[in-house]
């Protein structure tokens, strides 16, 4: 069954209230990006995404936009859980009660909603351009003056860095004015790693696109995580690909003497005969 999340935005006493679009857009759409990553937590792989559909909209001062959550006409019905979960992590962040089970990339979502405070343009002094935003459901409410950016870096913690390796597809590089980016997707572990690299690694990191690769370097953890966000200082390993490696038919010969005096049968029966 669909579910409402009400959300309302107020400007700051500064502007007379007035909301700037880009406030405004940008508030939608870090909710937006929360509901969707709640959404990828709870449904299973391969089930059509939710909807989330603007049912009503007032431009009154609070600003007043009223989001369903409602399941796709062939897809699981969990707006109920979405919503729930989405307001309840909400209060976990104010709090500083985390389950432990919520690793950063959770939480992470979450970071761009909430007024943030701005250097202002008269005597460079603190400034909101809106000065809260309260949301609420069927079960709950919570009012948010300040963006929750500064609980959530309270949460995670600083990095934590440790030498290591990881291996993973090579994707999204970025060379443009010595930026030295890249992405890798492990199959295993974390679902992505944005790594940096020295100069020195230029050619290799340009060979490795859409290569399976071995990346090594220091890696950065936030206290809460499992696995690696981030690489720096990247040294590449380019793998072969599959069509490169040599098949079972051309180990035949290479070895011709790996018997001795022996029968195949007789040297697999001596070897079995040794373990047993």
């Amino acid at each position: 069954m669909a579910r409402r999340i009400t959300i309302k935005i107020k400007g700051a006493t500064s502007e007379n209230e007035s909301l700037r679009i880009f406030d405004f857009i940008s508030q939608l759409d870090a909710i937006r990006n929360a509901l969707c990553r709640i959404e990828d937590e709870v449904l299973e792989p391969g089930t059509p995404h939710m909807q989330y559909k603007l049912v009503d909209l007032s431009h009154q001062s609070p600003a007043t936009v009223v989001i369903e959550v409602a399941p796709s006409p062939r897809g699981q019905d969990l707006s109920g859980v979405i919503a729930d979960r989405f307001m309840e992590r909400i209060k976990f962040i104010q709090t500083g009660k985390v389950p432990e089970e919520y690793d950063s990339i959770r939480l992470e979502a979450f970071r761009n909603i909430g007024p943030r405070q701005t250097k202002g343009s008269k005597n460079n002094l603190p400034k909101k351009w809106f000065s809260e935003i309260s949301i609420s459901s069927d079960s709950y409410y919570v009012d948010i003056g300040n963006s929750l950016e500064e609980e959530i870096d309270k949460i995670v913690g600083p990095d934590e860095t440790v030498q290591g390796s990881i291996s993973g597809t090579l994707e999204l590089i970025n060379i443009h004015a010595h930026a030295n980016t890249f992405r890798i997707y492990p199959i295993i572990g974390p679902k992505k790693v944005d790594c940096s690299f020295k100069d020195d690694q230029l050619s290799n990191a340009i060979a490795g696109i859409n290569r399976y690769v071995n990346v090594a370097g220091a890696m950065r953890y936030k206290r809460r995580d499992k696995f690696p966000y981030a690489i720096t200082n990247a040294a590449i390993e380019i793998y072969a690909d599959e069509n490169e490696l040599p098949s079972i038919f051309d180990l035949r010969g290479m070895a011709p003497n790996a018997t001795g005096n022996l029968s195949s049968e007789e040297f697999i029966g001596k070897i079995r005969d040794e373990a047993g």
